[in-house]
């Protein structure tokens, strides 16, 4: 469910931004597109355009890319629609490309994910090999290609074993060549909106817990999200309705808060017919599922009696 929280704030940030996922074909697809904004614009139409652009940001930092000066990310890099599928996104370091996004011509799926690795990267994280096929590479000396499903690849590659396969194949790339970035293949519309959706944190473990219980890990993969388009939210509803929580109406303005009525993972838009002025302790409540929106009030649906939580009797 995290990765597709993911996915919600891109689908919110292309909205915001005016462009509205479409199922067919971009029209400025056709042919190779030189343009950096047109290219990103036909990028943006695509039906499945928020989950690639999650992916990239997640391999990006996964990769540890954005503190670098090497890498370049473009979309749509003339391959067209005349094929069975169409490479919607490239990341490369340098010349070098290291992973790429592909969309089915047919179904307009994310169809896969392929990543790049050493030529005797570590395969053994890859558990059902009915999801994933590997290949040589002659790319940058020799290697492997690996292709993922689209729709599995965070979750794939989100263990300590897939991070340093696709870490390793990085520091190679750099180590073989002093790799500078290609800045014509670099499309800076993709990247700032790559960039500033969404912050992505692989981590290895966790801290040690000196106590009885123990919460190490070594496949953390935390996922934190930046919606663009809350505090215009939370402003236009506080500026629109009544100034208290809907609940227990407490109408003190540094408590208050924006929330979807309809969930925001589920495609509720920050919209004034989906909103409402809560404050935080009965955002986190209804969000947790102790309260149900009836169309026309909150009502207690958590076991036990309704907690005070603030709320005058």
């Amino acid at each position: 469910m995290e990765f597709q929280e993911v996915v919600a704030t891109y689908e919110d940030a292309l909205a915001e931004a005016g462009y509205v996922p479409q199922q067919g074909v971009p029209k400025r697809t056709k042919g190779q597109l030189t343009n950096s904004r047109d290219a990103f614009e036909a990028f943006a139409e695509l039906g499945v355009a928020p989950e690639i652009l999650a992916t990239v940001a997640w391999y990006s930092e996964l990769a540890g890319l954005p503190s670098a000066d090497d890498f370049s990310v473009s979309c749509l890099p003339g391959t067209g629609w005349s094929r069975e599928s169409m490479r919607a996104c490239t990341v490369s370091v340098g010349i070098v490309e290291v992973a790429y996004a592909v969309v089915d011509r047919s179904s307009r799926k994310f169809s896969r994910f392929v990543v790049y690795g050493e030529p005797d990267g570590d395969l053994s994280w890859l558990s059902d090999r009915k999801l994933w096929k590997a290949s040589e590479s002659g790319i940058d000396g020799g290697g492997i290609r690996v292709s993922l499903p689209g729709s599995h690849a965070a979750e794939m590659l989100g263990n300590s074993q897939g991070r340093e396969f696709v870490a390793r194949r990085i520091r190679g790339v750099r180590e073989r060549k002093r790799r500078v970035r290609r800045k014509d293949w670099h499309n800076p519309w993709l990247w700032e909106f790559i960039a500033s959706g969404i912050s992505v944190s692989p981590k290895n473990s966790l801290a040690l817990v000196s106590s009885d219980w123990d919460v190490t890990s070594d496949d953390v993969l935390r996922l934190t999200r930046q919606r663009t388009s809350q505090q215009a939210f939370r402003d236009h509803l506080m500026n629109s309705d009544v100034q208290a929580c809907a609940i227990c109406g407490l109408d003190v303005p540094q408590v208050l808060e924006a929330a979807h009525l309809v969930p925001h993972a589920e495609g509720g838009r920050a919209s004034s017919d989906n909103g409402c002025i809560l404050c935080a302790n009965h955002h986190r409540a209804f969000d947790a599922g102790l309260y149900k929106w009836t169309g026309h009030e909150f009502i207690w649906v958590g076991d036990g009696e309704e907690p005070a939580l603030g709320k005058q009797r």
